[in-house]
């Protein structure tokens, strides 16, 4: 059992904070008016011996089918829980159902442990009590760490509690390197591995430190077992690494020194022999060729992370269809204009795109900003002008025969250069010709 640190209090509001509510709450407290009855058993419908804690709870219909779609179908139905004034669940443990109940009239539910926390999320998976589903993934980020992360994301995986996975998938995937060196990493699983190692958005800083991560899970799954071996546990992971993106002299020489303990298996030289051969390749000839063993997607960067050549690309921003042409900062935003006609504005903090503009009926070659104005020039022969402020066009000026493929702002004076051979000077305040 993983410790979450002192007892978590979770707090929200099951019921509706106003008059009807506090009534249900002093009633529960009280004992008074309960008309449901609730008989809870860790037994599974498929148990027949030994002996299982059993509770019953006296609640109130309209209470529970308030907060849990999947109860207020039970007592609606014609079945003998609409019928008659008691409900069984099978295969929940009493003590975590007390949780619940508490949390459904009261508002509140203490976490003591990772292990409870999967207990209730289930129970409130299973009920679909929406708002108690929500408290326990936020319990969840916030406990997310480096010591527990494989843990929760193991235990979570097992209970089917798919949001928490996937909160603490995307902790690992971001934290990879730190991560790696707790213990709960050589206990994983090789399915889990085989998700992350596949992911776009492992961050690391190289293929090369990725795969020796690997190397060091796997020499750890088949302690006992001598070199040369053909049964070794985790080989096929060795496809999610992207050897074509490795250091040539590290993929030549150095890949050899680390890896004795499987340095005889043919998958390992096929990836690592195929790999040096697309390195090879010219970049105008590699439509051409024909992947054998490796998989187009290990021939592509991950979007967060990538050394290349020395130099560390930290995210690839995607979006646009077609070439990238032009690019201008602008405050905490990156603008982008493309040959596929659009203008995309990024935020440079997070990558994300938070605007699409399209006016332009041809690639947008040229970009300038001044003030609080977007100018953007296009194969189109216009030039736009949008604010910066919601994004919008505002006015498009023509008068270019040919493709604008230079802008320049100075003063109060727009200059553009066009492939007609002209440059022309617009004057900022009425969008007309200067000169």
């Amino acid at each position: 059992e993983v410790c979450l640190g002192p007892a978590m209090e979770v707090v929200a509001a099951a019921m509706p904070l106003d008059n009807c509510g506090a009534a249900f709450r002093e009633m529960y407290l009280h004992g008074e008016l309960c008309d449901l009855t609730v008989k809870v058993s860790s037994k599974s419908h498929g148990d027949v011996e030994g002996v299982f804690p059993e509770q019953e709870f006296r609640t109130h219909r309209v209470a529970l089918a308030t907060v849990s779609p999947v109860l207020r179908r039970m007592l609606l139905s014609s079945f003998k829980e609409g019928q008659k004034n008691q409900i069984v669940l099978y295969d929940i443990d009493p003590g975590i159902f007390a949780k619940v109940v508490d949390f459904i009239y009261l508002g509140n539910v203490h976490v003591s442990s990772v292990d409870e926390m999967f207990e209730i999320g289930k129970v409130s998976d299973r009920l679909d009590i929406a708002v108690l589903s929500d408290s326990i993934l936020s319990i969840a980020s916030s406990k997310i760490s480096d010591d527990n992360c494989w843990s929760i994301l193991k235990g979570s995986r097992v209970c089917g509690l798919s949001c928490i996975a996937d909160c603490t998938m995307m902790y690992i995937l971001e934290n990879f390197e730190r991560v790696v060196g707790h213990a709960g990493f050589l206990a994983a699983d090789e399915e889990m591995l085989s998700v992350i190692l596949a992911s776009d958005d492992l961050v690391c800083q190289s293929e090369e430190t990725i795969y020796e991560i690997l190397l060091s899970w796997i020499e750890h799954v088949n302690k006992g077992q001598k070199e040369g071996d053909e049964n070794i546990k985790g080989i096929q992971l060795l496809q999610h690494v992207r050897f074509p993106l490795m250091d040539g002299e590290y993929l030549a020489l150095e890949i050899n020194q680390k890896t004795s303990f499987i340095s005889h298996q043919s998958l390992l030289k096929a990836l690592i022999t195929e790999a040096a051969m697309w390195q090879l390749v010219p970049t105008k000839s590699k439509h051409m060729y024909r992947l054998q063993t490796l998989s187009e997607s290990v021939l592509l960067p991950r979007k967060k992370s990538w050394l290349m050549k020395g130099s560390r690309i930290r995210h690839v921003l995607q979006g646009h269809c077609e070439e990238v042409q032009a690019l201008k900062m602008y405050k905490n935003k990156l603008i982008s204009g493309s040959v596929d006609t659009t203008i995309r504005v990024w935020n440079a903090w997070n990558c994300s795109c938070e605007h699409q503009l399209r006016r332009h009926r041809g690639a947008v070659c040229a970009l300038e900003v001044a003030s609080s104005l977007l100018f953007s020039g296009s194969v189109d022969r216009t030039i736009c002008v949008w604010s910066t402020e919601d994004w919008t066009c505002l006015h498009t000026l023509t008068g270019h025969l040919k493709s604008v493929f230079a802008l320049k702002f100075i003063g109060e004076q727009l200059f553009s250069g066009s492939d007609d051979g002209e440059i022309k000077i617009w004057d900022a305040k009425i969008f007309d010709i200067g000169d």
